[in-house]
């Protein structure tokens, strides 16, 4: 056992980044014992290897080095479990939150994987049954980034005439999860079960009224409502180039 040992000799036992014990010495959380009156290098001595490892200790729970130095300063046995404890209770509550989000992610992914299954031809035009279809409502677009349901859920546009606003699709299938980001169900609605007339359209958002009078002129026979579903299918959160969009179209047949 040495009396003393420099930063690398300390770092490496530790495995830590000489700089991360650099920045400890700056902010004043973990110093060494002393410094050579002609170098300057940091010494540290072996009983300090108890403080370190209680830092170490302390960051892989996840406290700040702002918390640590807090913690250090008042450690004593009859507190200390309570804050542990306290930790502890913090630590499930970030699980549960990370486990809705994944929730929701594993919904979103699977939502993409059906989806493209389905498509046989991108200009395909077909008429679909569906029905009734959850979303929670989103607002206009002016509103729309501040809510975290849209970058959980697939996104739905509704174009009636000038007007566009969306909705979170709570896309359903089979799979067994528990209900994702504790959806308030007085703020749910649902898109109108029936006949759909249905197009897919490739490329950006700013042209889907081309592939619109496109497939409303395909079938001109049909009584068609004023209303258009779109669901997101490749978005923003999954391509950069907003020509390999793919949006699918949907009007009600009435």
């Amino acid at each position: 056992m040495k009396d003393s040992y420099t930063i690398g000799e300390f770092s490496k036992m530790f495995g830590l980044n000489v700089q991360t014990l650099r920045y400890y010495d700056s902010i004043g959380i973990f110093r060494p014992a002393y410094r050579d009156k002609w170098s300057g290098r940091r010494k540290y001595a072996f009983d300090q290897v108890y403080q370190l490892a209680s830092i170490r200790y302390l960051r892989r729970i996840g406290y700040s080095l702002e918390d640590i130095a807090e913690y250090l300063d008042n450690l004593q046995s009859d507190t200390s479990l309570d804050v542990l404890k306290k930790r502890s209770d913090e630590i499930h509550r970030e699980l549960d939150e990370l486990l809705d989000i994944d929730h929701a992610i594993q919904r979103k992914i699977r939502f993409i994987e059906h989806e493209l299954s389905e498509i046989r031809e991108i200009s395909e035009i077909k008429i679909c049954e569906y029905g009734p279809r959850p979303y929670i409502p989103l607002g206009q677009e002016e509103v729309l980034y501040h809510h975290d349901s849209f970058y959980f859920y697939p996104t739905i546009a509704f174009y009636k005439e000038d007007l566009k606003y969306f909705g979170a699709y709570l896309y359903q299938d089979n799979s067994q999860f528990p209900e994702d980001f504790k959806v308030n169900k007085e703020k749910v609605e649902y898109i109108e079960a029936g006949k759909y007339l249905c197009a897919y359209h490739l490329g950006p958002y700013e042209e889907i009224y081309k592939t619109q009078k496109k497939l409303r002129n395909a079938y001109s026979n049909l009584k068609l409502s004023d209303l258009m579903v779109n669901f997101n299918i490749i978005d923003q959160f999954v391509e950069k180039d907003r020509s390999k969009y793919i949006t699918s179209m949907q009007i009600r047949i009435l």
